[in-house]
Order: structure tokens, then sequence, then C-alpha cells
């Protein structure tokens, strides 16, 4: 389930999957995850795309009062961040020198600051939504060879669903907060990306007021929110049975997803742990 809010973000609320290989140090991880009841939430930098959240900073109708208006309310924002805070007077003659070349310029040189910002304070987690995604089973679940995971994280923290296009996001330079620059910087993804179906957890460090703290870009969540686990039908006996171990006692519905007599996307409860 999901509705759109301003500024075109859509949230959605519903179960959410983390498919995981379990080759290698995937393998400890997923271990980590459902013994421990949390999930590595990386930076933009340590995402698939090195594209990402990394929007074009463009300006407006500078003629425009209103954006005019935004401008102004914008050098205010940015001069609070200096160590020694300008007068009044000395504010408006920055304003009083602004033009839409030098405002330009100004957007040009704060693209890479602005990305590198992002990089710093955003946290993202990449979830699925849905365990019959054949895509993700063979690219991130090793061929059928790892885990989906299926986790209720919504609506204690608002997922967001990701919108695929090869056009390049612009992000208003004067709009560097607010639902345009969380929409611009780090819901969009290139079409190659498409089949993921992605919707994401936009976390903080440090965090805003009323969202949960990360320790070592780790989110930590309540032992109940993991709804359910699903094998692919490859996945080896002794990997199934430590992940089994992981989270014993807990009567969390176990499937098998895959392989001969079913369909390669079907489902079917094989106990609870």
């Amino acid at each position: 389930m999901s509705n759109t809010q301003s500024g075109g973000i859509e949230l959605f609320r519903g179960p959410l999957y983390k498919y995981k290989s379990l080759v290698g140090s995937d393998f400890e991880r997923t271990i980590d995850m459902l013994r421990e009841n949390r999930i590595y939430c990386p930076k933009p930098s340590q995402l698939n795309d090195e594209l990402e959240c990394k929007p074009d900073m463009v300006i407006g109708d500078f003629n425009d009062p209103a954006y005019k208006a935004n401008v102004e309310t914008w050098v205010r924002r940015c001069v609070r961040h200096r160590s020694v805070a300008p007068i009044e007077e000395e504010i408006q003659q920055e304003l009083a020198q602004l033009t839409p070349e030098k405002l330009m310029h100004m957007a040009e040189e704060s693209a890479p600051e602005y990305h590198a910002a992002i990089d710093q304070q955003f946290r993202i987690v990449s979830l699925a939504l849905s365990p019959a995604n054949a895509h993700l089973w063979w690219d991130y679940a090793d061929q059928f060879r790892g885990v989906c995971i299926q986790l209720h994280l919504t609506p204690w923290i608002p997922a967001y669903r990701v919108k695929y296009s090869d056009t390049l996001p612009i992000l208003d330079l004067v709009d560097d907060e607010g639902f345009a620059a969380l929409d611009m910087t780090t819901l969009r993804k290139r079409l190659k990306w498409a089949p993921e179906d992605e919707a994401r957890l936009i976390l903080r460090e440090p965090p805003l007021p009323g969202d949960p703290v990360l320790v070592n870009q780790m989110l930590a969540f309540d032992p109940q929110r993991i709804k359910a686990v699903a094998f692919g039908y490859g996945v080896h006996p002794a990997k199934r049975q430590a992940i089994t171990d992981a989270i014993q006692g807990r009567g969390i519905p176990l499937y098998v997803a895959g392989g001969p007599p079913l369909k390669e996307l079907e489902l079917q409860l094989i106990g609870r742990s």
C-alpha cells in the first residue's frame, strides 16, 4: 500500500523484503542481521551506482519576485552556518550583489559540496516490495542460493518508493531542503535498476528528532519485525540450518522459493523457527 506526499514522493506502507547472498562475508552479515536484529545502512557512496544521490544544481527565474524571496531565505539559511554571523546590513549587501550569473556560478560550485554533505549525513536502506522478484533472486540472492527476509519496518520508519529514469535529476539551488531535495537526491535511479522495484528507508547521522540512532551505521529493530525467511531452493543445507539456528524459538515462518515441483517464484511454507 502506498500514497503520494507533496513533491511527488510516494510513501510505501507494508511488508518489505531484503534479499541476501550467502557467499563469503555476506553469510555472516545475514546471520548477524537475523540473530542481532539489525541492518546495515550504507552511505550513498557505498551503494551500487556511483551516480546516485548526485543531482545537478540549477537556479530558477531570478526575475520572479517569489523566486527572489526564496533566494533570500536560502542566503539567510547559509549565513547561519558561518563562524561569525553577519549583521543585517551585511546580509542586505550580499543580496544586492546577487545576479543570475553569480547565482548560477554558486550552483555549479555548490554541487560537489552538496554531494559530499549528503554522503556524510544520509544513510539509505534499500528494500524490495515483493518476495517474488526474479531479478533479485538471481542477482542479489545468488541465483536462489540466498535468502529473502520479510521485514515490517513501516510505519515505524517511513519507506519511499524509488523512481527510475535516465533523465538527470536536477535540484534548485535554493530548494536544498524538504521534499524536493529528498526526492531528487535519494529517490532517483537510472532505468537499468528498474527491475529492483525498490523502496528505501532514509536515515541521517546525526539523526533527526524522533528518528532512531544508528550505531556503526547499523539500525537496530525489534525482533518481532522479522516476519518470515524464504530460502532459495539452492541454499546449502548447512547454511539453511545455521540461519534457522540464528532465529530458533521465535516462531518465524520459513519458506522455500522455487525448485521442483514449484514454479520458480512460488513460495512453500516448510516450517517455523
